[in-house]
């Protein structure tokens, strides 16, 4: 008798400890699940570089393989850098990144080592509204640049913004 009443707790327990496994799996699932699509949705809080946030590219020069810009920020709103690309083909999007030859006009700006095309000014100093300065970059393994494309960004809490306004325009006689 004693033994029938054992068998009957065994049991009782085992399924208990299904039940309990279940429940730990179902909600590992479910974290799991939330994890990732929280991950992939985004976020309300998530900022957007300014719609009114833009550069012109007031006139340009070209001379011994040296491209000379003067850029306005003409929007609404400082930037603190833009990304730069040509293409030597006008029909084409531009590529490539242009690095900087550190001969600068405005205090605390530069290129980013190792990512051609960048071009970021000091953390203590963006591009402010209505400002010009001009800038020199060199494209010695290119013969001709057609194309030239801007695109200014924000920096916000350590996070690279991308504006959407770029300023795209074909160059003449730049050999």
């Amino acid at each position: 008798m004693r033994n029938i009443i054992q068998n009957k707790n065994k049991k009782g327990i085992s399924e208990l400890v299904g039940y309990v496994l279940l429940i730990v799996i179902a909600l590992g699932l479910a974290t799991g699940v939330y994890a990732w699509v929280k991950h992939y949705l985004p976020s309300q809080n998530e900022y957007n570089c300014p719609s009114d946030t833009a550069l012109t590219i007031k006139k340009y020069s070209c001379d011994n393989k040296v491209i000379t810009l003067e850029i306005q920020n003409s929007g609404f709103f400082n930037v603190n850098g833009f990304f730069l690309r040509v293409s030597n083909d006008s029909t084409k999007q531009p590529t490539i990144g242009l690095a900087s030859n550190n001969t600068l006009s405005i205090q605390g700006q530069g290129s980013i080592p190792g990512i051609e095309g960048r071009y970021e000014f000091s953390a203590t100093q963006e591009f402010i509204v209505g400002t010009s300065g001009e800038f020199n970059f060199i494209y010695p393994a290119m013969n001709t640049i057609e194309k030239l494309q801007i695109q200014p960004y924000q920096i916000v809490n350590k996070k690279l913004y991308l504006c959407e306004n770029i300023a795209t325009i074909d160059l003449e006689n730049c050999t």
